[in-house]
């Protein structure tokens, strides 16, 4: 039943989504998730996904509603009368790869607990799995309509043979597959042997080529590592593959550690005694790092978590500290983290900024929080 798509019915299907989103009193037209029974309609909470500013529990229900209404354009545009569109056949479809989709993430849950990905990264592994039940209309049919969510017209750049490949980091969050911090990571281990780097482009590539020819839309990044090293060995940098297995077992001991100091270390949420260059002292209790954190970290998908990060923020930080010597442990610890990823560089970078627009601008970034930072730029200029 589910085929290629000619032009006519390509035409056709794009008509359908227009008109479904454009009528304002359009509701779904079938109750796919009754497709599922009711112990599978609940939310799994080890799967957060992330949409806007807005986070809720994975629901297989809301999966097979989705799948459900793309099978629905499609075979409207086709003019399937509707007896033949919401029967068991094409129920059991579309719970199959609603299920598909969910055994894909369980598996990642299982591997590192609770998982974070987009919306779209979701509707992404939608698509990947339909494509791998010969479903490539429906695929297309999902894809139409992403885009005209999103453009208000149907824009599609996207090969739905083509899935991009998400990356899963150690703490939970799903980031787009990005073959530069490969690379980068890579230059680092032969720059540390004083070695010319510029295998690392080839080395990257290869890992890159290898995750997209593989079946799976996520990779964890234990399993990119290890392909780092499987690379390195097929391309005869044996030495540089000894250097990065030894660094991966340095960096595993470390996070140990830190776990071990993060449930153990009673002075993480203590107070602090801050002296001021007046010579007054407050209490410290860190809330307006929690701000510097969340400034620093707009647009970044970093390796840690914000709580993670204060942790290292906080490191050297000592029951009494003059205000100046703080700034500067906080400055220098997150200098410290662009080890870890380079998108360190710039929320290290932020964290200074921070404090120096508390020096040059009417703004605190505790008392006026980050949304008033641009007020007072503006501010600032008319004077």
């Amino acid at each position: 039943m589910y085929r290629s798509i000619t032009l006519e019915e390509d035409i056709a299907l794009k008509q359908v989504i227009a008109n479904r989103h454009g009528d304002e009193t359009s509701c779904q037209r079938y109750n796919w998730r009754e497709s599922l029974a009711s112990e599978h309609r609940a939310p799994i909470p080890e799967i957060i996904v992330t949409r806007g500013a807005g986070e809720v529990q994975f629901s297989l229900a809301d999966v097979t509603d989705t799948i459900g209404e793309a099978l629905t354009d499609l075979l409207l545009s086709r003019q399937e009368q509707e007896e033949r569109i919401f029967n068991d056949e094409n129920r059991n479809f579309v719970t199959a790869v609603a299920f598909s989709v969910a055994k894909s993430l369980m598996q990642q849950v299982q591997r590192g607990g609770t998982i974070k990905l987009s919306h779209n990264d979701l509707n992404l592994l939608i698509e990947k799995a339909l494509i791998e039940n010969d479903a490539h209309d429906v695929a297309k049919s999902l894809l139409f309509a992403r885009s005209y969510e999103k453009n208000g017209e149907i824009l599609v750049s996207e090969d739905p043979h083509l899935m991009p490949v998400r990356l899963i980091r150690r703490n939970g969050n799903v980031v787009p597959w990005s073959e530069t911090k490969i690379e980068t990571a890579v230059r680092k281990a032969f720059l540390d042997l004083r070695k010319d780097p510029e295998p690392a482009s080839r080395i990257a590539h290869g890992v890159t080529k290898r995750v997209r020819g593989g079946d799976s839309a996520f990779v964890h990044i234990e399993d990119v590592q290890d392909l780092v090293e499987e690379e390195l060995g097929r391309q005869g940098q044996y030495e540089v593959m000894r250097a990065y297995m030894s660094y991966r077992i340095q960096r595993a001991e470390v996070r140990k550690i830190h776990q071990a100091e993060a449930t153990e270390d009673p002075n993480q949420d203590s107070m602090v005694v801050v002296t001021r260059e007046d010579g007054q002292s407050d209490f410290w209790d860190g809330t307006e790092l929690k701000k510097r954190i969340q400034f620093g970290m707009i647009g970044l998908n970093l390796c840690l978590s914000e709580e993670e990060i204060e942790f290292e923020l906080r490191r050297s930080i000592g029951a009494e500290i003059a205000e100046s010597e703080l700034q500067r442990t906080i400055v220098l610890n997150a200098k410290s983290l662009i080890e870890k990823d380079a998108d360190f560089a710039k929320f290290a970078a932020r964290i200074l900024l921070s404090y120096i627009y508390e020096e040059v601008l009417d703004w605190s970034i505790q008392r006026d929080g980050i949304a008033s930072l641009k007020a007072a730029h503006q501010e600032q200029f008319r004077r």
